[in-house]
């Protein structure tokens, strides 16, 4: 582990991101579990104030200087649950910030359902590294990936190692990034 870069966190994501991040990247699912009901209280405090980034030709547009992001094109009050829209990721400017966090990266779930296949599980979370880095995020918050039960099924830890390990490899050829936790209400990502 990259130690003073990536450190991990036992408490909810919500509470740790505002306080301590710029950007969070969350993995989320519909139903009635913990995690939604926090985002159900979340999501009432800053739906109005959520802009998303817009993507053309799979490259995302810069964006205007935030007085101007009141635009149409920028503002969408987006679904209670976005995971379940068909995106690539979606990535959200939260105006005025919520206390220190103005950037949210919401990884796609259309299926409404865990990961099956944790071979998914490094692209995902490339995939919100480098969004959040081209949103000029600096430090990052990550939650938790929920994989589907299955027999011989990787253990929380070993999930929680590949997600760790995803980013140590991350940031060894990229640069931008001053901070990565891995936050979890139970201490998932506490790992040997």
């Amino acid at each position: 582990m990259n130690p003073g870069i990536i450190e991990t966190v036992t408490g909810d994501i919500f509470k740790f991101s505002t306080s301590n991040c710029d950007g969070c990247a969350l993995w989320a699912r519909s139903g009635y579990n913990g995690l939604w009901c926090d985002w159900a209280d979340f999501y009432k405090n800053i739906k109005e104030r959520m802009y998303l980034y817009v993507k053309v030709n799979g490259n995302w547009m810069e964006p205007p200087p935030v007085e101007d992001m009141e635009e149409e094109m920028y503002k969408q009050t987006p679904s209670e649950e976005p995971w379940m829209d068909e995106f690539c990721g979606k990535l959200f400017r939260i105006i005025p910030p919520e206390q220190k966090l103005d950037i949210l990266y919401i990884h796609p779930n259309p299926q409404n359902e865990c990961v099956r296949d944790i071979n998914n599980i490094p692209n995902m979370a490339t995939n919100a590294l480098d969004d959040l880095r081209w949103a000029k995020a600096k430090s990052i918050a990550f939650n938790g990936i929920q994989i589907a039960v299955k027999e011989n099924q990787p253990t929380t830890e070993e999930i929680s190692r590949i997600m760790i390990d995803t980013a140590n490899n991350w940031l060894e050829s990229n640069s931008g990034i001053d901070k990565i936790y891995f936050v979890d209400l139970r201490g998932g990502f506490e790992i040997d």
